[in-house]
């Protein structure tokens, strides 16, 4: 299955210069507004998969955070089009604009975007088939630095995107305390669609536990979210692993039809995708 990384997007204070003009402080407000508005769009392209729009709306975020000449907005704009490259599997695209992120946030000193750096150097290694050690450095940088700056919300995603990447290496035991963490955090806001990726995520655990009545409503309640909320990705996920659990069960009618909704959730996601192209 398709590693689905948790990206999101960080509310960032704006560095405040206080010996500039009225006319040029009027300009940048403009500015920053346009950028706001931008933000907005470019986050609706990209949870609904239409990256090629994304990258579109995401360059001229990344032109208007140059004119304001702001650091930690350059870094957002190089950040966004990473992750438009990394859906799309474009890999050097993906390092070539999170090296100049990664740039931008140090030069910033901004803590908040020196700890989504370390979040997203962690997704980039641990696409890398000897990535590991170095993607889990990057979750463990990434958390301790939310945590110096007590975001929640993004401990959160931070600990979500830990989970994920040792499931993906199969190390669930060692993975499964950051995936309680998470959940502890998000139960903290009202982040019902989020919980939709947890839930998945609990079914693939007690799957590898073969506690296949445990895992089986983990699916449920991950479908029954996602569904509210039109969450096409953890569907085709849930419905795979729910089909996967019902066989192990042996209860193959059900299996089968578990099995069709996966199908029929993967072709819409691709379908999408080539839509959108």
């Amino acid at each position: 299955m398709k590693k689905q990384l948790f990206f999101f997007f960080t509310v960032i204070a704006f560095f405040c210069y206080t010996s500039v003009s009225a006319q040029h402080a009027d300009k940048n407000d403009s500015l920053r507004a346009l950028f706001s508005t931008l933000k907005d769009s470019s986050e609706i392209y990209y949870t609904s998969a239409n990256y090629e729009k994304s990258i579109e709306v995401n360059v001229k975020i990344l032109n208007t955070a140059l004119e304001i000449n702001d650091p930690v907005l350059i870094h957002e704009g190089y950040r966004f089009l990473a992750y438009d490259y990394l859906a799309l599997n474009d890999v050097s695209n993906v390092k070539e604009n999170l090296k100049k992120s990664e740039y931008y946030a140090l030069l910033s000193k901004n803590d908040n975007a020196i700890a989504v750096t370390y979040m997203d150097l962690a997704n980039l290694f641990s696409y890398e088939d000897d990535g590991f050690d170095k993607s889990i450095k990057y979750h463990d940088k990434a958390i301790q630095q939310f945590e110096k700056i007590k975001d929640s919300v993004s401990l959160a995603k931070a600990h979500m995107n830990a989970a994920i990447t040792y499931f993906y290496f199969e190390a669930y035991d060692t993975g499964y305390p950051y995936l309680e963490k998470a959940k502890l955090f998000a139960l903290q806001h009202k982040t019902e669609d989020f919980q939709a990726g947890i839930e998945n995520m609990y079914g693939e655990y007690y799957s590898y536990k073969k506690k296949y009545d445990v895992a089986l409503e983990s699916y449920l309640k991950s479908i029954s979210i996602a569904e509210k909320f039109n969450l096409f990705g953890d569907l085709e996920s849930s419905y795979y692993g729910y089909s996967i659990a019902l066989q192990e069960q042996g209860n193959y009618k059900e299996a089968l039809e578990a099995r069709e909704k996966y199908e029929e959730y993967l072709l819409k996601n691709k379908n999408y995708h080539i839509n959108c192209q």
